[in-house]
């Protein structure tokens, strides 16, 4: 009898035994239509500056810190987000949580965007889901795929972090973000020289 060693199998399974470590059980034991717990809920608040004694709202800031502390996460170990979206196709359990934590977290952003944005509630949350589903695609097209388009961007969490970060402030406010904000990756992609 000769047995086939599939590491794509190995790896969801192992990332399954260390999921399932982290998440309490009674999220994926419990018994069908009882509720799961809800997702930790992030702070969205515009991040306020004083210069020169005027505090002034900065939504780039929050946009980007916020990004860099995910990206950092999984920069560390992109073997368990690998595990991750492997779990999420392969078990409908972990998908039913993925999805409810993604939702959950889309619906902070839509809020983020009425307040930050003026957005009317169903456009932001449109472009909540829009955002998230892009995070996601650029995060795993970097620390998973290496795609080299991105790559010449940056490889360090904050370069993907400002990708990002400018993508998203871009799509919500219509133009850049303040030039004198961005570093290298964040002027690349829009096009923008140092401030001199």
């Amino acid at each position: 009898m000769k047995i086939r060693f599939d590491r794509r199998h190995f790896l969801t399974a192992s990332a399954g035994a260390l999921s399932m470590t982290l998440m309490p059980r009674r999220s994926l034991w419990a018994a069908a239509g009882s509720a799961v717990p809800s997702a930790p809920v992030a702070r969205i608040d515009a991040v306020h500056d004083t210069y020169f004694g005027e505090s002034l709202s900065d939504p780039y800031r929050w946009i980007f810190d916020n990004h860099r502390a995910v990206v950092a996460h999984f920069a560390k170990n992109p073997g368990v987000l690998a595990c991750f979206f492997g779990l999420a196709g392969d078990y409908r359990e972990f998908d039913a949580i993925w999805k409810r934590n993604a939702h959950s977290w889309n619906l902070q952003v839509a809020n983020f965007l009425r307040e930050a944005a003026k957005f009317a509630p169903g456009p932001a949350e449109r472009m909540g889901f829009v955002l998230g589903a892009m995070t996601e695609g650029v995060i795993y097209q970097e620390l998973i795929r290496h795609t080299e388009d991105l790559v010449k961007l940056g490889r360090k969490p904050e370069d993907i972090a400002e990708v990002i970060a400018v993508m998203w402030y871009r799509a919500i406010f219509l133009s850049n973000p303040p030039v004198n904000r961005l570093h290298s990756p964040g002027r690349k992609l829009a096009g923008l020289k140092a401030p001199t």
